[in-house]
């Protein structure tokens, strides 16, 4: 029975391919989509602040110094916990962060930050580099998963993998054209539910449609791979997040919310 629903959707499926082939070409679709589009970007509205991820820290040479100090003991343990390598320039009083990891930078920058804020830090940086950077990671991680947890509280989705949760947590430190990811995937689901709310169609299907075809994972840092295999993780899995709750004022899109069958 399972083989003949298999064929029957595969029917389904090529009959309604086939027919939009046929009428690809029609001016109509092209007006339609056009107005969906320019009710759902007129409907969002979120103002988001241009983010740069800084990769050069003038530190001072007395913080240079700390890293370099015991054979460079707290410099090794900061590539080591972080991933990210650290260059110091010629004049030893800035480093640069050398890398593509986000979560990694964003650690290292926490470090200095609070070595140059908290001086009783220092002394604990020096006895133990290894166990106070990891302490920063596990501080770091913990905050990863809240934002992985608030995206997944804001858009209304039902609890996912540990794992996964952690993975939408991270987009929070990766950029692209200096839009913060985290917000990126939240915006991509907001749009797909107005779109499907307009056009009378399964609001929670869609909503969670950019997430299952992996959109914001192609901006997943490799701090999102798999840390023991160093794989990158299936873009189905790493995206899960991305479903909308927006709170939707035309009729059509408020009578949309109730479950109803895609069509």
């Amino acid at each position: 029975m399972s083989q003949a629903w298999l064929a029957e959707a595969r029917g389904r499926a090529g009959a309604a391919i086939r027919a939009i082939d046929a009428t690809a070409a029609d001016p109509a679709h092209d007006r339609e989509a056009r107005r969906v589009m320019e009710i759902a970007a007129a409907r969002y509205q979120y103002h988001y602040l241009t983010e740069r991820s800084a990769s050069n820290l003038r530190i001072g040479p007395e913080l240079v110094a700390l890293l370099l100090d015991n054979g460079a003991a707290l410099h090794g343990a900061l590539q080591r916990i972080a991933g990210v390598q650290l260059q110091v320039n010629d004049e030893q009083d800035a480093i640069r962060l050398d890398g593509l990891d986000g979560v990694g930078k964003e650690l290292v920058r926490r470090a200095m930050s609070k070595l140059m804020k908290k001086p009783e830090a220092i002394d604990d940086a020096r006895k133990d580099p290894e166990g106070w950077a990891t302490r920063g990671r596990e501080h770091l991680s913990q905050e990863i998963r809240a934002l992985g947890k608030r995206a997944f509280h804001v858009l209304g989705i039902q609890k996912a993998h540990p794992e996964i949760v952690e993975l939408v947590g991270a987009l929070n430190f990766r950029t692209s054209y200096t839009q913060n990811q985290w917000w990126h995937a939240v915006e991509a689901s907001y749009l797909a539910g107005m779109m499907a709310a307009e056009l009378g169609l399964d609001e929670k299907l869609n909503t969670r449609d950019p997430a299952a075809r992996g959109e914001p994972a192609r901006y997943l840092p490799p701090a999102c791979w798999h840390r023991r295999c160093g794989r990158r993780c299936s873009p189905g899995r790493s995206s899960e997040v991305s479903r909308s709750a927006a709170d939707f004022s035309s009729p059509r899109a408020a009578r949309a919310k109730a479950p109803r069958d895609s069509r």
